[in-house]
């Protein structure tokens, strides 16, 4: 069970927003996962990209929004809010990020 849960939170997330949600929740609400070894697909899975940490949590974790809030918002402010986290996440870089997740969000310090 503990081995595949974030493959199992992904996979239920997807499902939720699949055709078989439609069923139980309608259009109602969007499911976010986030999860403590979240990172985007990466051709070299060596390599560390600031924007993992957009959806990084201490533990996993399940965010439901009301689809109608996001819809209300529009595309062009959802759109703003992914290029506005890039740009930040990509300025304060891979190390900064891990220390700054690892000290306030973890509350433990780096050696």
């Amino acid at each position: 069970f503990c081995l595949d849960f974030e493959d199992r939170l992904f996979d239920e997330a997807d499902a939720a927003e699949g055709k078989d949600a439609k069923s139980r929740l309608g259009d109602e609400v969007t499911i976010a996962p986030f999860h403590p070894d979240w990172s985007f697909a990466a051709d070299d899975p060596s390599e560390s990209n600031p924007l993992d940490f957009e959806k990084k949590s201490p533990y996993p974790t399940i965010s439901i929004v009301r689809t109608s809030v996001i819809t209300q918002a529009g595309e062009e402010a959802t759109g703003r809010i992914g290029v506005h986290n890039e740009k930040i996440l990509t300025e304060y870089g891979t190390n900064k990020l891990r220390k700054l997740y690892n000290e306030r969000v973890l509350q433990k310090s780096e050696t």
